[in-house]
């Protein structure tokens, strides 16, 4: 199944996605008495989760939702699958560009979200009254 999902709530409308690819750049760590070029693996890098909607303000909240967190830099738990593995990582929208006007009722807008962290075991539910809590779970490991 093809989805993304923003702090547990699905993103309607979704046209397509592209999921990011990791990266681990290298580093030459050659010296004078290196008989051969050695090289030392960096830091694992995340690139950017990008996706394409419908955009549907006044129906789907959560276009509105995905515009409100680039203007306000906030950090939230992306789940996200194209077809595959799911993944899921802290993310903050770092575009949100309309792509050019309507064609047969449908308003393209392409996001773009930078993949920051890996989130720590957290529960996102829906609390009585059906508002989205955040919990962090004690995960035991049989070992």
């Amino acid at each position: 199944m093809i989805y993304v999902k923003r702090n547990g709530v699905t993103v309607l409308e979704l046209l397509s996605i592209v999921v990011p690819d990791s990266t681990r750049p290298a580093s030459e760590t050659t010296t004078a008495s290196n008989a051969v070029q050695t090289n030392l693996m960096g830091l694992l890098r995340r690139g950017s989760l990008s996706f394409e909607i419908n955009y549907v303000a006044f129906v789907d909240l959560t276009h509105q939702g995905l515009l409100d967190a680039m203007l306000v830099q906030s950090e939230d738990v992306y789940e996200f699958s194209d077809g595959g593995d799911v993944q899921t990582s802290y993310g903050l929208v770092e575009s949100f560009k309309f792509q050019g006007l309507p064609v047969d009722g449908v308003v393209r807008v392409r996001v773009s979200v930078l993949l920051i962290a890996e989130p720590p075991n957290l529960l996102i539910q829906e609390d009585s009254g059906g508002l989205l809590t955040e919990d962090f779970v004690d995960l035991e490991l049989d070992l």
